[in-house]
């Protein structure tokens, strides 16, 4: 990421100056982002659960190997597939920390399912060791049990070292992402994928595609990015929630503008988060929005409230974003179905407003607080 930021810096100094150079180092930009994208998805598919009964194939052959016999009882109900994942990873956890910790001779586990509950019991004659004697392994699994509405108690019993896990079979939420950027698109999915309770049911990158995506997937939670082909997250908020209002949307952007926030609110988003937060603040966010709360970055609440209201009339945003790519009064009016002493009227008021010097000015800050 690192080359990428440099190279991004050398494209933008020579954008001007050397375009050819800048094409070129551009397109490295583009095969390095490739690249890490593949690494991204190499590193994260080795921390997916593996099935349960790999798991327990390979606990047997490991505490064989280190001279602990082991047992097992089964379940004669079969374990819900959202369990037997999460429960493989309790498996994987529970058997490395007998193997190095407990100096055990025998290890039980056993598996079953009581009033839709699945639990695991790892036990062991060894000494076992303290909870927190097994570093950061038995909390990374008490947090992923805990987010799928589950949890872990482990601690040393008269005879041995005992780790329970249970798991409820908490519902998970489904995610429609949608993102212009394939890379950035298919790392967030990718990453959002690994917690336990979150799932990706559909993909779109353009703001036209959201709402038959989501007449499809049915997603409980929304995740849309604002400046998208076709129409904006914003736009795309209140078309998925005037026909899906079960649904929640987040609104995620790297523009951090205060006008962005406040028009996200009224077209009714339940979150709006800027994209370099960590994809751990994201999954919390999605569940709390779930949960029926709103989440908004602190700092962008800070300057929405310092900024104040937008104060162009629509009317007056209608003909700066008309005239954006450098339309003439004539072509604003035609577009528009307004006459040309109209147009000019709300352009000189769109100006006085922003306090700026003329209409290309005007839109250069309607755009940087997120007017238009």
């Amino acid at each position: 990421m690192s080359l990428v930021v440099i190279k991004a810096e050398v494209v933008r100094r020579l954008v001007h100056t050397d375009p050819d150079q800048a094409a070129l180092q551009a397109a490295d930009i583009e095969t390095v982002g490739r690249q890490a994208l593949t690494e991204i998805r190499e590193a994260v598919t080795g921390y997916r659960p593996r099935d349960l009964d790999a798991e327990l194939t390979h606990a047997r052959s490991a505490l064989a190997d280190a001279g602990i016999e082991m047992s097992i009882s089964e379940s004669a109900e079969e374990l819900p597939e959202a369990a037997r994942s999460l429960l493989g990873w309790c498996v994987r956890e529970a058997v490395t920390n007998v193997i190095r910790h407990s100096h055990a001779r025998k290890c039980t586990i056993s598996l079953r399912v009581r009033d839709g509950i699945a639990e695991l019991q790892v036990r062991d004659d060894g000494a076992g060791g303290a909870v927190g004697s097994a570093g950061t392994g038995l909390r990374g699994l008490a947090e992923r049990l805990s987010a799928a509405g589950g949890r872990v108690d482990a601690g040393p019993v008269p005879d041995g070292f005992t780790l329970t896990a249970t798991h409820t079979g908490a519902t998970v939420i489904r995610l429609l992402l949608a993102e212009d950027q394939q890379m950035m698109r298919g790392a967030l999915a990718l990453l959002l994928n690994l917690e336990p309770d979150l799932e990706v049911v559909a993909q779109v990158s353009s703001g036209d595609e959201v709402l038959a995506a989501a007449r499809t997937s049915r997603p409980d939670v929304a995740l849309l990015d604002i400046e998208m082909p076709g129409r904006t997250g914003i736009d795309a908020t209140a078309d998925l929630l005037a026909e899906l209002p079960e649904c929640r949307v987040l609104i995620l952007t790297t523009f951090g503008r205060p006008g962005y926030l406040r028009r996200a609110m009224e077209a009714g988003a339940s979150g709006f988060l800027v994209k370099d937060a960590p994809v751990e603040n994201l999954a919390t966010a999605i569940r709390r929005v779930v949960a029926g709360e709103r989440v908004v970055d602190a700092d962008l609440a800070a300057s929405a409230l310092s900024a104040g209201a937008n104060p162009l009339s629509g009317r007056e945003q209608d003909v700066l974003r008309a005239g954006v790519d450098g339309s003439t009064i004539t072509d604003i009016a035609v577009a528009l179905r307004l006459s040309e002493s109209t147009v000019r009227n709300y352009l000189s008021a769109a100006i006085g407003k922003t306090g700026t010097r003329n209409r290309t000015e005007a839109a250069r800050v309607a755009q940087q607080n997120g007017w238009l």
